[in-house]
């Protein structure tokens, strides 16, 4: 046993040794001073492709990823369930989430084709749910909701850490994070008018239009 403690140090003081310095990003630390977080958000808004990906969250957050203030009304309403639908509906998102999980970790670029693939994947599953005549229907809608989201969660982080400079990384992700988690009291009150007011179906329905105005958007700037 202490051998192979010995060998695997030993190793390790090799890699270590054959490891190539120049290529070594130094670790600069940033100091507190004023006007910082105001710096991040010009140092994000002036990268174009930073600034679409916000922009693209607070639509997503606003009017796509509100499914839980939808869901329990469309499961009673609209699929003529209870709890037992509910919870059924809640794992399937979870099922999908773990499929978007695993597809976006085979990937090896995230670019905007990718962003434009996930918006009408969004927009496809909100319009099943919406459209949905039965338990069925919902099911697939679902866990392509499900996958969607997570995946364009994932995919924007991933793509904000790699455009990011060092020293801006944080205040980015931070930025990120408000307007995912920030806009869900908004997203939640917009939910609820539109559930009361109407019906389920009609949430998801707006939600679907947003998210194929913004895949439409984002094909129509490329071009």
């Amino acid at each position: 046993m202490m051998s192979f403690h010995r060998s695997g140090g030993f190793e390790e003081a090799m890699a270590k040794m054959r490891m190539d310095r120049a290529a070594l990003r130094p670790d600069r630390r940033l100091t507190r001073e004023p006007g910082q977080l105001r710096a991040g958000f010009e140092y994000l808004w002036a990268n174009r492709r930073m600034r679409r990906i916000i922009l693209m969250a607070v639509v997503v957050s606003l009017l796509a990823w509100n499914w839980q203030v939808v869901l329990p009304v469309y499961a009673v309403k609209v699929l003529g369930g209870d709890a037992s639908v509910y919870g059924l509906l809640v794992g399937l998102l979870g099922a999908g989430a773990f499929a978007g999980t695993l597809v976006v970790a085979r990937l090896t670029r995230i670019s905007g084709r990718f962003f434009r693939v996930v918006m009408m994947l969004l927009a496809a599953a909100l319009a099943i749910a919406a459209a949905s005549p039965s338990l069925p229907f919902a099911i697939v809608g679902l866990a392509l909701l499900g996958a969607a989201g997570t995946a364009f969660q994932i995919g924007s982080l991933t793509r904000l850490q790699l455009e990011s400079d060092d020293l801006m990384i944080g205040r980015v992700l931070a930025i990120f994070a408000v307007v995912s988690v920030g806009t869900k009291p908004i997203a939640a009150l917009l939910a609820g008018i539109i559930t009361d007011t109407t019906s389920p179906r009609v949430a998801f329905a707006v939600g679907a239009v947003a998210m194929a105005v913004t895949a439409t958007v984002l094909t129509l700037r490329r071009q």
